[in-house]
């Protein structure tokens, strides 16, 4: 069961509620990373964004365009960055090192890079890969490090789509886990979200297990947690775990632990703020 939660847990459905990888009405804006891989990948995406767009580096030419420069963080350290774009592709590329920058509490350590292309048009993000080198984040009594890449998508709006295949350990509790062709995808609709996951997670103690989305999750714009939608872990042995949404404050997880077809565990109703 520990696998299974880590799988659900990295799926982090709450953080999408407002919108996955762009803004929604009802958006409410992530002053840092956290653990989740929707809420790191919001994060950064936004850190590149504001970059991309500041006026200096957003001016019309039809040249490349380079800009350097350093970011102080709201509670301390510093970013430098340097991102180059071509005004006539909407290609970039871009480079960020952390050094004790602190965003709402998280303390950041590292670099990141990231690469793509942009809408010259609407001055909005289509596509970008962005890669991790040995990152760090802090955050109170929680520490983790985040190696690999994730991918975003954005071309196909209202639907987004972000791959992963990211190395994370958690410091603190001394684990590691591995998400390989983790995809997260949402489509933005009338006051709600459709979100469908699947990939395969690693966890340095129990081995791995595959997920996918037996029914689409939908999350309310205004809503943390999804109010439908069914997720299955499968794991050796056709052992398999089941999470059900019950509502946007409770769901179920099922377990057939013995890999006989029927679900002999079940967890009964509870709250989405207990997990």
């Amino acid at each position: 069961m520990d696998l299974s939660e880590s799988a659900l847990n990295g799926v982090e459905l709450s953080d999408v509620g407002s919108g996955l990888f762009r803004d929604a009405p009802g958006a409410v804006e992530p002053g840092s990373p956290g653990p989740g891989l929707v809420s790191t990948a919001r994060f950064f995406q936004q850190l590149v964004e504001r970059t991309l767009f500041a006026p200096a580096a957003a001016r019309s030419a039809a040249a490349v365009v380079k800009e350097s420069g350093s970011e102080l963080g709201s509670c301390g350290g510093e970013m430098t960055y340097t991102v180059s774009a071509d005004d006539g592709t909407g290609a970039f590329q871009a480079s960020f090192t952390f050094k004790s920058f602190c965003e709402a509490g998280s303390v950041m350590n590292g670099s990141l890079t990231a690469g793509g292309e942009i809408d010259l048009v609407r001055q909005e993000l289509e596509h970008m890969t962005m890669s991790f080198q040995s990152l760090t984040i802090a955050d109170n009594s929680d520490q983790f490090s985040i190696g690999g890449t994730m991918s975003m998508d954005l071309r196909n709006l209202p639907t987004s789509t972000a791959v992963m295949n990211l190395s994370v350990r958690d410091d603190a509790e001394q684990k590691s886990f591995r998400f390989d062709d983790y995809r997260v995808t949402a489509t933005e609709l009338s006051g709600t979200t459709e979100v469908t996951v699947s990939g395969r997670v690693y966890h340095s103690d129990y081995g791995y297990v595959d997920i996918q989305t037996l029914q689409t999750f939908h999350v309310a714009w205004f809503d943390d947690n999804p109010s439908s939608g069914i997720l299955e872990v499968a794991g050796a042995g056709n052992t398999k775990a089941r999470m059900t949404a019950l509502s946007s404050e409770t769901l179920r997880i099922e377990a057939d632990t013995n890999g006989d077809g029927v679900f002999d565990w079940d967890s009964g109703v509870l709250r989405w703020e207990d997990l």
